[in-house]
């Protein structure tokens, strides 16, 4: 499976793990709509790389989200959601689950949710995978910008790949104990 026009949403576009996920899915020819909480990084994405559409607000708000996913234009085959900027633990929860509810209702079989967070709550990527199919979930963690960036489009397009934590910091592409990939 590749990416060339595929539509592809990074959410916290304006993190360097955003960024770089931006640069990476363009360059498989992915069609871009970023969003961030700051308009500078967006434009600058935008000026950079191309980029269909971009929306500023702030992600860490469920009701702000909601209103973002519910105004996408057309088709949407995946989505990268950074964590980075959720700035509590039910934030943590509930991002994902608003998300997820929007990838049941409107996203197609073979598209991804690919969440990227340092302390997301990895227990509830096998939950969030049921429950978003045909759509799958995914959570990465890692440090290096670069590496999470890399392997997110890599999962985009591994359509065997759902209900994994795939955490670098371990051993880069292992996925922990206790999680579910089908």
């Amino acid at each position: 499976m590749s990416l060339f026009g595929r539509t592809v949403v990074i959410i916290g576009a304006g993190t360097a793990i955003g960024q770089e996920a931006a640069r990476r899915a363009k360059g498989e020819g992915a069609q871009l709509i970023l969003t961030d909480s700051h308009t500078g990084p967006l434009e600058d994405m935008a000026e950079e790389i191309g980029v269909e559409a971009t929306a500023a607000f702030d992600e860490s708000d469920v009701e702000q989200l909601a209103e973002f996913l519910d105004r996408l234009p057309g088709h949407v085959d995946h989505m990268l959601f950074d964590l980075a900027r959720a700035r509590r633990a039910v934030d943590r929860l509930l991002l994902p689950i608003a998300t997820a509810c929007y990838a049941r209702r409107e996203m197609c079989g073979g598209g991804s949710l690919v969440f990227v967070a340092e302390d997301a709550l990895p227990s509830h990527i096998a939950h969030l995978a049921a429950e978003a199919a045909p759509v799958r979930v995914n959570l990465i963690t890692g440090a290096r910008a670069d590496d999470v960036a890399a392997l997110a489009v890599r999962v985009m397009t591994d359509i065997a790949v759902t209900g994994a934590v795939l955490d670098l910091e371990v051993n880069p592409g292992t996925r922990r104990a206790g999680s579910g990939a089908s």
